[in-house]
């Protein structure tokens, strides 16, 4: 016998899961791609200004490093205040608050008038840069159908490898002309979606029911499916001021504890080599490899392209293979890319440089992009934000550890070594996904 079926979260999951696509779906999906794009873009952007500030301040490695990490240091907050935000306060509005940040702190950016003030400006950014993403991935895999949910979520990583491909192409354009500031004044674009985003996506309805705001709920899953959700009960709404906290220790709970430390370790690998490429390889085409400013450009805008080819085979290959797999292999195969760099050492060509960096983070982009798809899965909704919040935080440790670590190394020895240091991290992203990590699909 069948007692009346009212709309609790699990039924509404179920819902959003079995839902065909819809104009919601697909709304979602362009304005949140296009977010991830810019976030990228401005993410990036640095990279492609150091090599004229190099000359123009007279930077060491040294800080070259610790202003590469600032904005990192910047997302490292970001990730995990955006994902308790988004807990207590809904996805949207914090969505909202992390793009109006990055926006307003680059276009600052382009009036530094030097290295503190730069690094300073920089580090605000990164708390909307961090921000962004977890919360915008916790959205997306809350409202996507289960059967194509990796594939949208992988097609908004692909954004953000487009992202530090525009940025990869407009330094070449923009600075001879127009100086390096150009750069920071495009960054200032989210803005828009900041102003859209309100009116254009409904708030999480996974995360109402979570917080017993069922009404709300119902009527959301009702809009987002186009069907009808049986009517509510039982169900009191709470106010951000009465949701409990979460707490750390709560990751660790349910015998989540070893998914966590594995989702931790893949961020946390995968971020120290990724954008240890990303944000040094246009470095290391000017100061190791002697190429002119202009060729080297050039050459940093190559990896822009290998990102975007890493996130087209996200696309294709993220709900076809089992989410550890497709992790594991993707490291495994950026590690090797990585060793025949070691082997040639300082006297590579640039040309090999190029094409090996390139293939290290084409295979790189697999658990670049497969960490959002993947990650979100290991948590209930009550706890999904803020664990990919602080699984993202993980990112960020690396990205802050990463340049300084590099610029000190590369006073003591030749760039090979740098290059091991980014191959052993590759392999160990690798064994840590096969060991630690929970299979989701």
């Amino acid at each position: 016998m069948h007692a009346h079926v009212t709309a609790g979260p699990d039924l509404i999951g179920l819902r959003l899961d079995a839902s065909p696509l819809r104009p919601v779906h697909w709304r979602a999906l362009g304005l949140l791609g296009a977010a991830h794009m810019l976030d990228a873009y401005d993410a990036t952007a640095l990279a492609f200004v150091l090599p004229i500030l190099i000359t123009s301040w007279e930077l060491q490695p040294v800080q070259i490093g610790i202003l590469l990490a600032g904005g990192y240091l910047g997302q490292l907050a970001g990730a995990i205040m955006s994902g308790m935000l988004a807990e207590r306060f809904g996805r949207i509005a914090v969505l909202r608050a992390t793009l109006a940040i990055l926006s307003t702190f680059s276009v600052a950016c382009a009036w530094s008038p030097g290295f503190w003030w730069l690094f300073g400006l920089r580090l605000v950014q990164g708390v909307g840069l961090g921000g962004e993403t977890p919360v915008g991935a916790s959205y997306l895999n809350e409202l996507m159908p289960a059967r194509v949910r990796g594939r949208m979520v992988s097609f908004i990583q692909w954004m953000f490898a487009i992202g530090t491909l525009i940025g990869a192409f407009l330094a070449p354009i923009l600075v001879p002309g127009f100086g390096w500031q150009a750069l920071f004044v495009v960054g200032g674009l989210p803005i828009l979606l900041a102003a859209v985003l309100q009116r254009a996506l409904p708030e999480s309805a996974r995360w109402l029911a979570a917080n017993g705001r069922m009404e709300e709920a119902g009527r959301v899953a009702a809009q987002i499916t186009g069907t009808d959700v049986p009517p509510t009960r039982g169900h009191a709404r709470r106010t951000a001021a009465a949701l409990p906290r979460p707490a750390l220790r709560s990751l660790f709970t349910e015998g989540r504890a070893k998914s966590t430390l594995g989702a931790w370790c893949i961020g946390f690998c995968a971020s120290l080599v990724g954008y240890g490429l990303i944000g040094w390889m246009p470095t290391f085409y000017r100061t190791v490899y002697h190429l002119p400013m202009q060729e080297a450009l050039r050459y940093g805008a190559s990896n822009g392209i290998a990102a975007l080819i890493g996130g087209s085979i996200g696309v294709l290959l993220i709900d076809r293979m089992r989410r550890k797999t497709y992790l594991a292999l993707g490291f495994g195969g950026s590690a090797l890319a990585i060793a025949v760099l070691v082997w040639l050492g300082p006297a590579a060509r640039p040309i090999e440089a190029a094409l090996l960096s390139g293939t290290a983070l084409t295979l790189l982009g697999m658990p670049l992009s497969g960490f959002y798809v993947y990650v979100p899965e290991l948590y209930p909704t009550q706890l999904r934000a803020f664990g990919v919040g602080v699984a993202s935080a993980w990112l960020r440790v690396a990205s802050i550890a990463g340049p300084p670590l590099v610029g000190f190394m590369l006073t003591l020895w030749t760039v090979d070594k740098v290059f091991l240091l980014f191959a052993v991290t590759a392999a160990g992203g690798s064994a840590a996904t096969l060991i630690l990590g929970r299979e989701t699909r």
